[in-house]
């Protein structure tokens, strides 16, 4: 049976309540013989009305500003032409948001403008955030520090990338561990580049969902530097030009732990770095307060001629010069390394004549007040394709 759609939901929906049996191992055989468990159902997908973009401000910081609501009629024209899609995308909702707090999720449409053309992206939220925290006539609060969604990216009628945001699992190493993806459009003058989606996890997220409060969430997670920081910092970078005329193909990143806002959890995020503002940083906070980036070429049989670079946090002078600034690189190859010194006091690019997919920062410029190292800018160069992140002012 397919998933369904419904357009607009009632926000007093009647919810149902699911129960996991707490028995002694002795009798779980009888109850399940006694009990029938409902087969898993297929998703049942309801557009509800969307938030204004500013109130996703925490939990898409890099994409937030270029929201734009659709119409009643622009939302039902998306739904009619994108049925196999959203059937997808509630798939995808089923696997990583669970369905033991039911099959039916509530999602929202929002729309991205390029010079490329328009992307759609789809907000779907978690049934236990729904369930659990919210009662019946309360708002979806996307500020709420327990918020969990997915999101997928649509372009020209294709699923592109789907991301999770703040779902919660138990891990016997690390404890609970809490999970946060960041999916953005990289664009620069010439309209999209390319989709970034981009992950961390903080550990040890030991708080009780049911009885705590929810903004404790964070409280018992290790520090560093006194501060809160993500670890396992990843992504997956899906240039357009690529994706579209070859089939998938993606280049992988691994970075450094960085620093986590509890509030706004992916504020310092490995996304800042290839976002093209700087205003946004990547901010480390590793073990020495140092940074690191990699980037691997899977694909593409094409080298890398040059990279560049916004050194430290370059929001403005001073938050440039209360953070720590790389001082010298080390860039690996695979066949060849050298150790480069970048300039100080410049809030602008640097480029670097190399063929490098492996960066660790060395030494810092320390800072005024903090011992995090950040990136405001980072692209690579490729022989055929030029910047790998949309163009960049080199002078």
């Amino acid at each position: 049976m397919p998933s369904v759609f419904r357009l607009y939901k009632n926000r007093a929906t009647n919810r149902q309540a699911h129960f996991l049996p707490l028995v002694c191992p002795l009798f779980a055989f009888a109850l399940l013989v006694c009990v029938e468990v409902p087969a898993q159902q297929n998703p049942v997908m309801t557009l509800i009305p969307s938030v204004e973009p500013e109130q996703l401000r925490n939990v898409m910081p890099g994409s937030w500003q270029s929201l734009q609501r659709l119409t009643e009629a622009e939302e039902q024209a998306f739904i009619t032409s994108h049925t196999a899609v959203l059937e997808e995308v509630g798939r995808f909702a089923m696997r990583e948001l669970g369905h033991w707090w039911g099959s039916d999720f509530n999602y929202l449409i929002y729309r991205q403008q390029f010079a490329t053309g328009a992307f759609y992206r789809l907000v779907v939220l978690g049934n236990f955030y729904r369930t659990v925290v919210l009662s019946n006539n309360d708002e979806i609060d996307f500020m709420s520090p327990v918020i969990e969604f997915a999101q997928a990216l649509v372009f020209q009628g294709a699923l592109l990338a789907r991301s999770r945001y703040g779902q919660t699992r138990g891990n016997d190493l690390y404890g609970a561990v809490r999970y946060f993806e960041s999916l953005d459009i990289i664009a620069d003058s010439n309209g999209a580049r390319g989709v970034l989606v981009t992950r961390m996890e903080v550990r040890n997220c030991n708080v009780d969902a049911w009885t705590d409060d929810p903004a404790d969430w964070h409280t018992t997670s290790p520090r560093r530097n006194g501060q809160l920081y993500g670890t396992e910092v990843k992504g997956e970078y899906f240039p357009l030009n690529f994706t579209l005329r070859e089939g998938q193909r993606s280049f992988e990143m691994q970075a450094s732990d960085m620093l986590v806002d509890p509030i706004a959890p992916l504020r310092y995020g490995l996304q800042n770095a290839f976002d093209g503002n700087p205003s946004t940083a990547f901010v480390a906070n590793g073990k020495l307060g140092l940074l690191g980036i990699m980037i691997h070429n899977r694909f593409l049989p094409e080298p890398i001629t040059k990279f560049a670079i916004i050194n430290g946090f370059a929001a403005d002078l001073a938050s440039y010069l209360h953070n720590n600034r790389i001082k010298t690189i080390s860039a690996f190859s695979g066949r060849s390394e050298g150790v480069m010194q970048l300039t100080d006091n410049t809030l602008s690019w640097q480029v670097i004549e190399s063929n490098s997919e492996y960066f660790d920062n060395l030494e810092v410029y320390p800072g005024e007040r903090y011992n995090n190292t950040g990136v405001s800018g980072f692209n690579i160069f490729l022989e055929n394709h030029g910047w790998l992140f949309g163009d960049i002012d080199e002078r």
